[in-house]
């Protein structure tokens, strides 16, 4: 998505584009963006209210760990679980293990490569060679995952932002609260029905002094413990234990520009503003860490306010559909509260989502709810390539 660092520079983009003619409109529908760059440090020696993905949370001492409620009605989320269960099974041959050397037999005979025959094996059912182990890792992770819907259960934390010290920042979207800490927590456990949201933000208006470095709930400790990413077996490099990083969040203001311009335009000028929002220009704001900074870091795409930068359709049509096409530019009951990049650091501590990969989540917000402070209404989209 073209960011800027000012209006100028959002005009000379345009004028170099052929754009100028929609300058002024482009113009007057941009909105403030804090775009984050990531920073791995330890997470022990960051200051209590750090603005930060993963690690542990600094909550206030009376506030509990945010928990998810059972699911009132799990039956199409345990349904899907089973069948994943019995994907991994292995099938009954369909051959007699002497008929299958047989087989094999013949197209040795036939000159067929050892390639080819691995391949034959692979394609016959209950012949394909598995590894016993992260089967029954996988089985065991989505039996415990079917436990976890049916009874309260921690959410994970995402990312804490000092709302305090960003909003001094000319990025910073005016209409949220200019104190206190904004808390983002998902819920691990689920898939993404597109219905009922996995990420829960609280905002805690309490100076970053009063907040407490909190542990991650042991449930959750041991879960890491045990299973990586989609249930393979963690690796002692992996172990909850042996995650001591977090993520500091760099701030970098600018100006964003709705991804509503690219479907909103004539089609002859259609084709050039698609071009100018894919194409590489030099007064694009693209943050990375200072010159000469060799810890790890980088733009995963995390922004706080601003327009989402879309991947997909837009985000406000993913969170209302029935919303319908965005006619106007910039006109949108929606906001853009916060998005991140499902990539991360090695040795982040944080735990993996059924629901995420290497695609951006995006955390929305009406108008009307940002006004009264009403964070438990915030809806969510996840996009992908």
């Amino acid at each position: 998505m073209p960011v800027f660092a000012d209006t100028q520079a959002l005009r000379e983009s345009l004028r170099k584009a052929g754009l100028s003619d929609y300058a002024r409109r482009i113009e007057a529908s941009v909105r403030p963006v804090v775009m984050f760059v990531r920073r791995q440090e330890k997470d022990d020696t960051l200051p209590v209210g750090t603005s930060k993905m993963a690690g542990n949370p600094d909550l206030p001492p009376d506030a509990p760990w945010p928990m998810r409620p059972a699911l009132a009605a799990p039956e199409r989320h345990l349904a899907q679980l089973r069948k994943q269960i019995e994907d991994i099974r292995p099938p009954k041959p369909s051959m007699s293990a002497s008929d299958v050397e047989g087989l094999l037999q013949t197209m040795r005979a036939s000159g067929a490569t050892e390639k080819d025959l691995a391949l034959m094996r692979d394609a016959l059912p209950g012949t394909k060679r598995r590894d016993p182990k992260v089967d029954a890792s996988r089985i065991a992770w989505l039996q415990a995952r079917m436990a976890a819907l049916q009874t309260e259960f921690p959410l994970a934390f995402i990312a804490q932002l000092d709302l305090g010290q960003l909003s001094a920042l000319p990025g910073f979207d005016p209409k949220l609260p200019r104190s206190g800490v904004l808390f983002i927590f998902m819920d691990a456990m689920r898939d993404d029905d597109g219905k009922t949201p996995l990420h829960h933000v609280y905002w805690h208006d309490a100076r970053p002094t009063a907040l407490r470095r909190r542990e991650w709930p042991v449930e959750l400790q041991r879960w890491n413990d045990r299973w990586s990413s989609y249930g393979h077996p963690a690796s002692p490099e992996e172990a909850w234990s042996r995650l001591p990083m977090a993520d500091r969040l760099l701030p970098h203001s600018g100006l964003s520009v709705p991804h509503h311009w690219k479907t909103a335009l004539p089609q002859h000028s259609s084709k050039a503003i698609w071009a100018w929002f894919q194409g590489a220009d030099p007064l694009q704001l693209s943050p990375h860490l200072p010159p000469g900074d060799t810890a790890h870091g980088g733009n995963f795409g995390d922004r706080l306010g601003g327009w989402p930068d879309d991947i997909q359709g837009h985000a406000e049509d993913d969170v209302d559909p029935p919303g319908g096409h965005i006619a106007v530019p910039g006109q949108t009951l929606w906001r853009h509260l916060f998005s991140y990049g499902g990539e991360y650091h090695a040795g982040a501590r944080r735990s993996d989502s059924v629901a995420s990969g290497d695609g951006n989540h995006f955390l929305m917000i009406r108008d009307e709810d940002l006004a009264q402070r009403r964070f438990d209404r915030v809806r969510d989209t996840y996009q992908s390539t």
